[in-house]
């Protein structure tokens, strides 16, 4: 498979390179936060190396614009571990890349879940300049997304708003963190980790 690199220029490679140089952790002398690779015609963006516990080296990506809306949950509840858009995720999402990109993505535990997940959605925290551990969401900029057609949008994250079992916390088009009910449908950009325990 052949990934497309943006960074200060633009390279294609094979997708072994990435993993190759993950794994033998010069990644961080080739890639940078913020660098785009694109992966079956899907551009995805470096938000953060070897930032992730339990991980000798790593590489976290997230898709760069939104997938279409989805519900959070039709159920109305804002549990991720439960919510049908992380059913989405397990699922149908996967079918957009090829084998070799999906073995190369390393399944997590989110929030203590007692499953693992190969793609999540992110957090407010991680997206919190204060406390983040991804590089890229230092910048508050960087949280705006666009949609197929180039308008911003908005976007889930995982958690509830504190207190309001039925508001996930969401990304307005501005970029600021606020929250909406869970049976809305709204954009979803997937992270993954790339990387060797």
């Amino acid at each position: 498979m052949i990934i497309n690199i943006q960074s200060k220029t633009q390279v294609e490679r094979d997708f072994a390179y990435l993993t190759d140089a993950i794994a033998n952790g010069t990644h961080t002398q080739v890639f940078h936060e913020g660098d785009i690779i694109e992966i079956a015609g899907i551009e995805h963006v470096i938000i953060g190396m070897d930032v992730e516990p339990g991980f000798a080296h790593s590489m976290t990506i997230q898709r760069r614009n939104k997938v279409d809306d989805y519900v959070f949950a039709y159920n109305g509840r804002a549990d991720y571990e439960t919510s049908d858009i992380r059913s989405f995720l397990d699922g149908t999402y996967t079918t957009e890349f090829p084998e070799e990109f999906l073995e190369a993505v390393s399944p997590v535990t989110i929030d203590g879940m007692k499953t693992e997940d190969r793609f999540f959605l992110l957090s407010s925290s991680d997206l919190d300049p204060e406390t983040t551990k991804y590089p890229y969401y230092r910048k508050r900029e960087n949280r705006i997304k666009i949609d197929r057609e180039g308008y911003l949008t908005w976007w889930w994250l995982r958690d509830p708003l504190t207190g309001y079992s039925h508001s996930p916390r969401l990304v307005l088009p501005s970029g600021s963190v606020s929250y909406y009910t869970a049976y809305y449908s709204y954009g979803v950009a997937p992270a993954c980790i790339l990387g060797n325990r």
